[in-house]
């Protein structure tokens, strides 16, 4: 063998070998970006579901609910408990029972270990058709409050709550417990 034949083999093996390396790298940095990436969706994951380990602790329970007969079933009066399991207060919370109607009662603050009793009167828009009577016990109360860290959240029923991050209606400050559609009344 030559001298250039030599030459030529290791160009042709130095390019294969450069080559081979060069796409090796780049496997191994989409690799490496595909972790990294994986990783912070991880530590968003945890940071989320710390940031709602107060607002799962905020639960709700209807306790009684009548249709008075001289409304036609256009009116639902409900009384519901709101409890605070959590180890922190929570600020501004506003019950109500949506998908139904319009209606709720609030309270400014909710103490830890505390629980409230709320009365509703939900008025039900003359377009919504026949009632359906189960519905308020299947889709629960809906909470809307402000934890301790000042996030606002909502809490439909026994869901997951939900972060609110613009809009929300915690973001009121009552002066005293209220009703948003009717006159306030000393708590």
């Amino acid at each position: 063998m030559s001298w250039s034949t030599l030459d030529a083999l290791g160009s042709i093996l130095g390019g294969t070998f450069s080559g081979c390396a060069f796409f090796a790298t780049l496997f191994l940095l989409a690799r490496e970006v595909r972790l990294r990436r994986a990783e912070q969706q991880a530590a968003l994951l945890r940071e989320d579901d710390e940031n709602a380990r107060q607002a799962r602790l905020i639960v709700s329970a209807i306790t009684n609910e009548a249709y008075p007969l001289n409304a036609n079933l256009m009116v639902l009066e409900l009384e519901g408990t709101i409890s605070n399991y959590s180890d922190m207060p929570i600020f501004n919370l506003i019950v109500q029972l949506e998908d139904v109607g319009t209606g709720g009662d609030g309270f400014r603050m909710l103490k830890p270990g505390e629980s409230v009793r709320s009365e509703l009167h939900v008025r039900r828009p003359a377009d919504s058709g026949p009632a359906d009577l189960y519905l308020p016990r299947k889709i629960g109360l809906s909470l809307h409050f402000l934890d301790a860290n000042g996030r606002h959240w909502h809490r439909k029923g026994s869901g997951q709550p939900r972060r609110v991050l613009s809009g929300a209606l915690s973001e009121r400050v009552p002066i005293e417990r209220y009703r948003p559609e009717g006159p306030a009344e000393a708590t």
